[in-house]
C-alpha cells in the first residue's frame, strides 16, 4: 500500500521520514497511537490508512479537517505560510489541479474523518495519558523545531522544551514513543538517555525544488 502525499505545505513536514518514523514505531492494528504535533496531519493520516490503528491527531495548530479555503490559500503561499503569494505560486498550483490535487483533498480529508481529532494543548494530554484518563500504546511528537520560533504558528519556549522532555520521561514506562528534533547540542543532551538516531534527509523547499541536506533526530524509548 502506498503512502499518502501530503495535499498542503508545511515547515518541517515529516513526509520524507515516514518510513524512519513507522519502522522504528512498529504500528499494527491494535495499537492506539497518538499524534501529538499533528501540523498538517501527515503522519496520523498515514498511520490510519496504512495499518489501520486507533489513530488520533492533536491539531495543535487548528487547521484540521483541511477546508478548501484554507488550503488554497495554503498551496498559493510559499511553504504554506498564508502570504507570499506569486504569479509563479499560482501556475504551480495550476499544474497541481491538473493532477488531481482537489481528488487528492478529498481523500486526505476522507481519512481524517475515520481519525479521533482533538485540539487540547501537549501538557494537558500527556497529563490526561499519565493520569489513565486517556489510553495510548504509541506515541509521535513532532514539537517546534528547537531556536525556530518564527516559522510555527505556534512556537515553543526553551522551557516547553524542557517541559516536553519532563512529561515524556514520565510517560515512557507506559507507551513507546518516538520524538522528531532538529539537530541541535542542547536537544541531544536534554534527551541523553534516551535513544538518539541521526538520520540524513534531503529538504526540498518551494516551487523551484531547492534541495539540502540536513540532519534530523529521532529519538525514542524504544
Amino acid at each position: 500500500m502506498k503512502n499518502i502525499k501530503p495535499v498542503i505545505s508545511y515547515y518541517g513536514l515529516k513526509y520524507r521520514m515516514l518510513k524512519n518514523i513507522f519502522s522504528v514505531l512498529n504500528l499494527n492494528s491494535s495499537d492506539i497511537f497518538l499524534d501529538l504535533f499533528a501540523g498538517s496531519g501527515i503522519v496520523g493520516v498515514n498511520a490510519k490508512h496504512l495499518f489501520n490503528c486507533q489513530t488520533i491527531i492533536n491539531d495543535y495548530d487548528n487547521v484540521l479537517p483541511l477546508n478548501l479555503t484554507y488550503a488554497l490559500k495554503n498551496i498559493l503561499s510559499f511553504e504554506g505560510n498564508l502570504k507570499n503569494y506569486t504569479k509563479k505560486r499560482l501556475d504551480y498550483f495550476i499544474k497541481r489541479l491538473d493532477n488531481g490535487w482537489i481528488d487528492k483533498l478529498n481523500q486526505y480529508n476522507k481519512i481524517l474523518q475515520t481519525i479521533d481529532i482533538t485540539l487540547f494543548d501537549y501538557k494537558q494530554i500527556l497529563k490526561n495519558i499519565i493520569n489513565n484518563k486517556n489510553k495510548v500504546t504509541k506515541l509521535y511528537a513532532d514539537p517546534p523545531y528547537f531556536n525556530k520560533t518564527g516559522m510555527y504558528k505556534n512556537s515553543f519556549t526553551i522551557q516547553d522544551h524542557i517541559d516536553l522532555y519532563n512529561l515524556l520521561s514520565e510517560l515512557k514506562i507506559q507507551t513507546k514513543i518516538v520524538i522528531s528534533y532538529n539537530d541541535e547540542p542542547f536537544i541531544k543532551e536534554l534527551y541523553k538517555d534516551w535513544n538518539i538516531i541521526e538520520i540524513n534527509k534531503t529538504n526540498v523547499c518551494g516551487i523551484n525544488k531547492n534541495s539540502s541536506k540536513v540532519k534530523e533526530l529521532l529519538i525514542t524509548n524504544i
